[in-house]
């Protein structure tokens, strides 16, 4: 693996990992 593939796939993890948390947030607020 290159390292510009290497550093996209850390950066579509990072974005996962970012949406999660907001998921959990949103959740955590409506009750």
């Amino acid at each position: 693996m290159s390292r510009g593939e290497r550093a996209f796939v850390y950066a579509s993890i990072d974005l996962h990992i970012e949406n999660e948390k907001k998921q959990v947030d949103k959740a955590k607020r409506k009750r």
